[in-house]
């Protein structure tokens, strides 16, 4: 009931995700999956800490007015295994962001399913891009 969805606008960017170095976060989902995209050139940008990948544009810590208009422009985020309703996430969901999700954490998605598309972190493939980009996407 307290997530507020924002209208629809046009999107221009394709991923947006939120990094931060901490001993709590499990990264490593997040890092294989940006260097794969980097290497099919589709464009990704960081906020939070700096990650040293070329190809990345990092927006580092931005104020959260800025951040709502980039992710209001963005087509696809990825939800972070340790609290898959973060803020970020939560942002992403109100700015129609779709968020690419671990296949074993999509059963917590019941309220918000639309928003969410299961994901096998352990098997990136091109097809499997592909298949989200036949879903409005790159």
């Amino acid at each position: 009931k307290g997530i507020k969805k924002n209208k629809k606008i046009k999107k221009k960017y394709n991923f947006l995700f939120y990094f931060r170095k901490h001993k709590n976060k499990k990264n490593q989902n997040l890092i294989k999956f940006i260097n794969f995209l980097v290497r099919k050139k589709i464009d990704v940008m960081l906020v939070g800490n700096k990650l040293k990948i070329r190809g990345v544009k990092n927006l580092g810590f931005i104020k959260h007015e800025k951040l709502i208009s980039y992710l209001s422009q963005t087509r696809y985020s990825l939800v972070s295994d340790e609290n898959i309703f973060s803020l970020f996430t939560i942002d992403a969901i109100n700015n129609n962001v779709q968020l690419l999700i671990d296949k074993k954490k999509f059963k917590f998605t019941n309220q918000f399913r639309k928003n969410f598309i299961k994901f096998n972190f352990k098997n990136i493939s091109i097809k499997k891009l592909l298949i989200i980009k036949n879903k409005k996407c790159l």
